[in-house]
C-alpha cells in the first residue's frame, strides 16, 4: 500500500528530496537534474474527492441490472461515462 503525505510537495530535484536515502539509484542521481522517469514518488495533481472507481462501478452495475427501462439507460450511461474519467492515482499491483 502507498501512502500520501498532504502538503508535501513533489521535489524539484534529487538533491532536495526527502526521500534521496530511500531512492534505490540515490547515489548514482544528478542532484540538480529533475527526478528521474523511475522515480519511486509520484506526483498527484490536482483533482476532487477520490473514491473507489471499482466500488463505483460495482454499484452501477448492480442498479443497472435491478432497474428497468430509462433508469436502467442512465445507470448503464453513468457506468460507462465513470469509465472516461481520469485516473488520479493508478491501482498498485495486485489491485483491479
Amino acid at each position: 500500500m502507498g501512502v500520501y503525505i498532504k502538503g508535501v510537495e513533489m521535489p524539484k530535484s534529487c538533491g532536495n528530496c526527502f526521500y534521496d536515502t530511500r531512492c534505490d539509484n540515490w547515489r548514482l542521481r544528478n542532484w540538480g537534474a529533475p527526478p528521474p522517469d523511475d522515480c519511486p514518488l509520484v506526483p498527484v495533481p490536482p483533482h476532487g474527492r477520490l473514491i473507489d472507481g471499482d466500488a463505483m462501478d460495482a454499484y452501477l452495475k448492480t442498479a443497472a441490472i435491478m432497474a428497468d427501462g430509462e433508469v436502467k439507460e442512465a445507470y448503464i450511461d453513468a457506468r460507462a461515462e465513470a469509465r472516461t474519467m481520469p485516473v488520479i492515482i493508478q491501482a498498485e499491483e495486485g489491485e483491479t
